[in-house]
């Protein structure tokens, strides 16, 4: 059965927070959810503020592509979004 993109959100912010990258959770936001143009994946687009940055860079928002397969649920791969 497939999964909808509230659920694939949802087991993107779980994998990020499972690798334990230095961010609180607390500042993860959803960005953008897109279905891939084959139809069989979600990419979904979350954003956090990263505790690895200097303080005098001031707050620092990093963007993460998450690709997660639409029937199994499973995060497919991550990637450093560029912002342009």
């Amino acid at each position: 059965m497939a999964i909808d993109a509230r659920e694939a959100a949802i087991k993107a912010k779980e994998y990020l927070q499972s690798l334990d990258v230095h961010t609180d959770p607390r500042t993860i936001q959803l960005e953008e959810v897109e279905l891939s143009e084959d139809g069989m994946y979600w990419l979904i687009t979350l954003s956090y503020i990263s505790k690895d940055t200097p303080f005098y860079l001031g707050l620092v928002r990093e963007y993460k592509i998450f690709k997660i397969d639409l029937q199994s649920g499973n995060v497919q791969s991550m990637k450093i979004k560029q912002l342009k």
